[in-house]
């Protein structure tokens, strides 16, 4: 059975993404880390005298050159696909049959399609829009004088299209298992034979021939739609996009591929620079390209052959933990790098830092201090150059904070196999982040220790727990006056969420993460003393993942997760969804210099600009 693209089809699992809060408006999150956009543009057009592109986070990136773009939130509530312009209007299309339609690319509007199946593509032809897509075993093609008013077609097709064109007299659209459909009028449509069971992924024409691109990097080619031959066979790389510059037809794809045809004939491979997958692409009126792909790629060329990368990332490693000292931020890396920044938005890299996965880093006694997956412990007094220090443990260290005038770090360690978990959690303390003292945290077999803060006099930690079979036990929070003397306590009595994130507003804790008894991919709980705890109810979402950071900013908590997702509140109690423009996974969370900033997956980081203020409690990164 054919399929989408590997990396597309990732996304597609994920399409219901879903903008919890379509009416937020444009995001007050912004990106820092790649720039323009970490999101994946699926669709690119050229219209209204600039590049138009939507995104699987249902941004709009604009830009006048394919250098300089900037983003606005479209308020699409499923994953558009793709983009299109009439002369006076643009039309997204996406998942669940949504269409929107806008006359700047700023300002959109939710149109009724009558589908609820993917739309995959769409196209202006003159007089109508004509848009292809579908689920499997049926094509879906649509066609609309206006973008609004939008009427169902026949196609016959047993298969999803991927793409429609038209020439002036004919429309072709292709797709799954190497589908190729013709039609007049795009009212009443023929099979035509393609000769391969590829899916095909793009089609367009160039004034003298139709060219179709697809899995396996296929090319064929047809000067009127109905009979098709094979230009290029594949070689294993998806084809994702084509488009026709007034010279030549431009194909891109897998690891960077780009191909150049003058007819659609003969193609031959350019190089880009990059080793990045490539899926969108489309060219001005003057031939000149803008190509987007994976891992912030964004391209140009003037001919097809000639490229040049305008992206910025400064990592690319996943974001483990950031720590704020007062002045500046310092985050690690699970590439064992160390980054910083004085605002958040502006990063310097220090590859390397320190010789193992840093998993959580704190400041306190002024010094940070990282502990590492390995059990290895690093201090700084800048974030620059680290020492070793001897841990005394083997066990994996997830998460470190100050206070009550010592570090406490925390983990597991694997003394005993239990149903695939190793052993216990762990708990170690240290008055100078020199030396190391192992505590009795009071755990049991199954216990792993992930999260740690000290607020409202004493120490909280939680965690997860699993039984023999390696099924989810209680969940287990523990809490200590000095450090040293710990309790250990169950969420509920029944299987629970891991404990991923803790934070404090000076009269209630609240404890975030993964997915509880309830059913939620996300858990939010709180609690007065940290013992007795309450689980939340949170805002629908019709996608969702795990909650991974939160803090307490001095006005409200944020926290933040999977697909993007944020939520805040003002008493740990009542929760409203936010909306980063994001569609990552969040890992991390800090504040300070009066702003929220969120770290994760591929070198995620983003700034929360409505974060009124950090909280005084924790400018010198304890709680007194």
């Amino acid at each position: 059975m054919q399929s989408l693209h590997p990396v597309r089809a990732a996304l597609a699992a994920a399409a219901l993404f879903a903008l919890t809060q379509a009416a937020a408006g444009t995001p007050h999150w912004l990106w820092s880390n790649p720039r323009p956009t970490g999101n994946f543009v699926l669709g690119l057009t050229y219209g209204n005298g600039e590049f138009v592109g939507v995104d699987d986070a249902g941004m709009v990136e604009k830009s006048l050159d394919g250098v300089q773009w900037t983003s606005s939130y479209s308020g699409a509530l499923y994953t558009p696909e793709d983009v299109a312009w009439n002369g006076s209007e643009f039309v997204l299309v996406g998942w669940n049959g949504e269409i929107m339609t806008s006359p700047d690319g700023e300002a959109w509007t939710n149109q009724d399609s009558g589908s609820t199946e993917i739309i995959w593509s769409v196209i202006w032809a003159g007089d109508r829009f004509v848009a292809a897509g579908g689920d499997f075993g049926h094509g879906l093609i649509l066609t609309s004088p206006d973008g609004v008013t939008w009427t169902q077609q026949t196609s016959g097709s047993a298969s999803d299209f991927s793409a429609v064109a038209w020439s002036g007299a004919t429309f072709v659209a292709v797709g799954r298992d190497g589908a190729i459909f013709s039609s007049p009028d795009a009212v009443s449509w023929s099979a035509q034979s393609s000769g391969t069971p590829n899916r095909l992924t793009a089609v367009t024409w160039s004034g003298a021939a139709f060219a179709a691109v697809g899995e396996g990097g296929i090319a064929l080619r047809s000067t009127d739609g109905a009979t098709w031959t094979t230009t290029r066979q594949p070689d294993g790389n998806y084809l994702n996009g084509l488009v026709w510059t007034g010279g030549a037809f431009v194909a891109v794809g897998d690891f960077g591929t780009a191909l150049t045809s003058p007819d659609g004939s003969t193609w031959t491979p350019e190089t880009t620079g990059t080793t990045d997958s490539l899926f969108s692409i489309a060219a001005d009126d003057a031939g000149h390209i803008a190509v987007i792909g994976e891992s912030d790629t964004f391209l140009t060329s003037p001919d097809g052959v000639d490229w040049a990368q305008h992206s910025s990332s400064v990592t690319g490693e996943s974001i483990m933990s950031i720590a704020f000292n007062g002045d500046s931020f310092a985050a690690t890396t699970d590439g064992g790098s160390v980054l910083t920044s004085a605002d958040g938005m502006h990063w310097t890299l220090h590859e390397g830092a320190i010789a193992d996965v840093a998993a959580g880093i704190a400041w306190g006694d002024d010094q940070f201090v990282i502990v590492t997956a390995s059990g290895a412990i690093f201090t700084s007094p800048d974030a620059l150059a680290w020492t070793p220090r001897a841990s005394g443990t083997t066990g994996a260290l997830s998460a470190v904070t100050w206070g009550d005038g010592q570090f406490v770090a925390v983990g597991g360690i694997g003394t005993q196999q239990v149903g695939g978990h190793m052993g216990k959690g762990i708990i170690l303390t240290s008055p100078d982040g020199v030396t190391w003292t192992t505590e009795e945290p009071n755990s049991t077999f199954g216990d792993s220790i992930i999260s740690v803060i000290y607020a409202g006099g004493q120490f909280v930690a939680g965690g997860s727990a699993v039984d023999i079979f390696g099924d989810h036990d209680p969940t287990p929070v523990f809490t200590s006056s000095d450090g040293v003397t710990w309790s250990r306590h169950v969420l509920f009595q029944a299987p629970g969420p891991g404990v991923l994130g803790l934070a404090y507003n000076g009269t209630r804790y609240v404890a975030v993460g993964d997915a509880s008894s309830a059913g939620d991919p996300r858990t939010v709980l709180s609690s007065t003393d940290a013992f007795t705890w309450e689980l939340e109810t949170l805002p629908p979402a019709l996608n969702s993942a795990g909650l991974y950071g939160v803090v307490w900013t001095g006005n409200q908590f944020v926290t933040v997760g999977g697909f993007g997702a944020a939520l805040t509140s003002p008493d740990g109690v009542s929760w409203t969804g936010d909306f980063t423009g994001s569609s990552g996974f969040f890992t991390t969370l800090a504040v300070g210099n009066d702003v929220c900033v969120g770290g994760g997956v591929f070198g995620l980081v983003m700034v929360d600009t409505a974060c009124t203020g950090s909280d005084t409690l924790f400018a010198d990164g304890f709680d007194p």
